[in-house]
């Protein structure tokens, strides 16, 4: 039997799919600038690696246990069941500093028979550690 706790969404930026779960997600709504009253960190910014901001479509405002937080990604896809017999454990000798905020990854099957493709699980608190403080020093 599922749970809210093993349901996530799919996200996508820069082509890469991850998954974040349902329960954390308070709104989605299209890209229309950064609210001034909430940290924000941009996927596909984490994803490259880069400094600039990219033209993502969408915007997840996150919320649990008072953690607050906008998150812009390009593309959102469907809901996916994810039971913990599923995840494969990202080995510590693949994270670093600059993918914490990665967990695991969860094989999704290919709908047209292409196989399998990962998708990664995000880790809002660590997420929302990095918004927190990007946006407290941008506060200085």
């Amino acid at each position: 039997m599922e749970t809210l706790d093993e349901l996530y969404i799919i996200i996508f930026s820069e082509g890469l799919p991850f998954l974040i779960p349902v329960f954390w997600i308070d709104n989605i709504k299209g890209n229309h600038g950064q609210r001034e009253d909430l940290p924000m960190i941009d996927l596909a910014r984490l994803v490259r690696v880069q400094e600039e901001t990219s033209k993502s479509a969408y915007i997840l405002s996150l919320s649990h246990e008072g953690k607050a937080f906008d998150l812009a990604v390009q593309k959102i896809g469907g809901l996916y069941t994810v039971t913990e017999r599923m995840r494969i454990r990202l080995p510590d000798c693949v994270r670093n500093s600059g993918n914490r905020y990665l967990s695991d990854a969860v094989p999704l099957e290919q709908g047209d028979g292409g196989g399998q493709e990962l998708a990664y699980l995000l880790n809002p608190q660590i997420l929302y550690q990095m918004a927190a403080n990007e946006w407290a020093a941008s506060e200085e």
